[in-house]
């Protein structure tokens, strides 16, 4: 019998596809406006969101929920995927709008276990809206929280974050003892597209470092593990860190190959914050192999998708004022 945590189980093991169908096939055997159609409806737009589809996710959870007949915990739930959904498309202040009405009812309900899965949601989005301290505060909060529930995939989540915000700080050495604690928790907790993406994310690392050859032992293991998922979102991430190896080493070829599969996917997954990375890279190439036009063209390009990041980024500032 498909329930609701086969579905997530699935998912949370990179079985995107047979979490998916199982969430599907949920769906159609559970009736709309119940707690176990949503969380079938929850599993399927985490699917689509790692697939890269994200706007696709946002459509699937509505613009609204009718509450009536549903747990607070679901309702707290919907709030909180929708919140995360419209951060991951740069839509910062209706993103925190969600996340607060999520909180509220997480507090007033006295739902913990909820409330540390929200926090690091939020986390999330606040470093993708370049709130770092906030960010890094919330991180570090909802690994105490994880420790005390001894909720191996939260901590493996928290840890990450915690040395995210680290990387970005270009504290490499420091990240790298987070990222390698996050990695075994991951491992434990069956977490295998979490896993890889810690792989990605200690081969930025070790690339920071100067270590190529680890980097680029790591960039390859996560690329594999995600195309294999059909993880789209992550993917493209190592595509393009790939890419940066091959400009060190004087590839440039190999390396714009590289960056314009990464910006495609980009592109296709309405990834701003990824277009940006690879359309400035795919600038500084065609600018060391002599074609100004091609590198002024990608600038360009870049420039406009900047003006809209930090639009959004205003917006958030403007609220808070």
């Amino acid at each position: 019998m498909i329930t609701p945590k086969t579905a997530s189980s699935l998912f949370r093991t990179g079985n995107l596809d047979r979490a998916m169908k199982a969430a599907e096939v949920g769906m159609e055997r559970t009736s709309p406006n119940t707690d176990e159609y949503q969380q079938f409806l929850f599993v399927k737009a985490e699917c689509l969101r790692t697939k890269g589809q994200v706007r696709q996710a946002l459509e699937l959870i509505g613009e609204s929920i009718n509450e009536s007949g549903l747990s607070p915990e679901t309702c707290a739930l919907w709030h909180m995927h929708r919140g995360y959904f419209l951060g991951m498309r740069n839509a910062y202040v209706e993103s925190k709008q969600e996340f607060d009405k999520a909180e509220d009812i997480a507090s007033n309900q006295s739902l913990s276990h909820i409330s540390l899965d929200i926090l690091l949601r939020r986390a999330m989005i606040l470093f993708f809206a370049e709130e770092l301290v906030a960010s890094q505060d919330a991180y570090r909060k909802a690994l105490q929280v994880a420790e005390v529930h001894g909720d191996l995939f939260s901590q493996a989540l928290a840890l990450a974050g915690t040395g995210k915000n680290l990387m970005i700080r270009k504290n490499y050495r420091e990240a790298v003892g987070w990222y390698e604690k996050a990695l075994v928790a991951a491992k434990e907790s069956r977490a295998t597209l979490l896993a890889a993406a810690m792989q990605s994310e200690l081969g930025w690392c070790f690339y920071n470092m100067e270590h190529d050859d680890k980097a680029l032992e790591l960039f390859r293991a996560s690329e594999a593990a995600f195309l294999a998922a059909g993880a789209l979102t992550n993917y493209q991430i190592s595509l393009g860190n790939i890419g940066n190896i091959f400009v060190r080493r004087g590839d440039y070829p190999a390396a714009v190959s590289y960056f314009q599969r990464a910006l495609e996917l980009a592109k296709k997954n309405e990834d701003r914050i990824s277009m940006a990375k690879w359309l400035n890279n795919l600038s500084d190439v065609f600018f060391r192999m002599g074609n100004p036009v091609l590198a002024g063209e990608y600038q360009r390009q870049l420039m406009l998708v900047k003006v809209a990041l930090q639009r959004e980024r205003a917006r958030v500032r403007q609220a808070e004022n």
